[in-house]
């Protein structure tokens, strides 16, 4: 769902990294969804750029000893 996330590159405004605008009363608006897809979206980003790929989930194996019948 996130890696079909796109940057919206019409609705941005340039600031300057002095500016006192925060970014807490743009999100606070949002929807939980939104942020959620926002943030696995930053995720993704970061596992793509230090890992140069999507890390896949670690097989766990268990050993359990049962009682003879």
């Amino acid at each position: 769902m996130a890696c079909m996330m796109r940057l919206d590159k019409t609705q941005g405004k340039r600031t300057t990294l002095h500016s006192n605008e925060n970014d807490f009363q743009y999100w606070s608006k949002q929807s939980y969804e939104k942020r959620l897809e926002a943030v696995d979206y930053l995720r993704d980003q970061y596992i793509r750029f230090k890992y140069d790929k999507r890390p896949r989930l670690q097989r766990v194996y268990t050993v359990t000893e049962r009682k003879p019948r």
